[in-house]
């Protein structure tokens, strides 16, 4: 059905690449693995939406679950690639 995979797994390849050219081009650390910045910064989008689902039927639902604005976490995630000097 989907010849280069199931969208959440094309976005992972997306931004690993992504990450590695900003590597290459000295954009982020020298020491930055891209499939760690690629998976964190995906889990952290991803995982209110799927939390949310869980809880969905739950009165009880966290208001955690609907997680960080979205400003904050590529803030976090941001500064956590940028080259240190």
């Amino acid at each position: 059905r989907y010849e280069s995979g199931p969208p959440p797994v094309r976005a992972l390849r997306g931004l690993v690449a992504w990450f590695s050219q900003a590597k290459a081009r000295g954009m982020v650390r020298s020491d930055l693995r891209p499939e760690v910045a690629a998976n964190t910064l995906l889990g952290a989008l991803q995982l209110p939406t799927f939390l949310s689902h869980l809880a969905q039927h739950h009165s009880d639902r966290p208001a955690a679950v609907t997680g960080p604005p979205l400003e904050e976490v590529v803030e976090l995630v941001a500064r956590g690639v940028e080259e240190r000097t």
